[in-house]
């Protein structure tokens, strides 16, 4: 088994700065439908999601 691998301090400050910076751009790029490891979205608001598009009619969602 490999050792537990706890960031250093500076090597954790430039994670955050790298999420930061890449986050936004990578947001943009995201359908409004997805909610996987995303800020801000949980598996409340994908049920919702699903719980109202089941209640319009709709029949097929694709989940992955």
């Amino acid at each position: 088994m490999r050792p537990l691998g706890i960031p250093m301090v500076k090597d954790r400050i430039i994670q955050a700065a790298t999420k930061i910076l890449i986050e936004p751009i990578f947001e943009a790029d995201f359908k409004e439908c997805s909610y996987g490891f995303r800020q801000k979205r949980n598996q409340h608001m994908v049920l919702k999601s699903i719980r109202k598009t089941c209640n319009k009619g709709l029949k097929r969602l694709a989940i992955s």
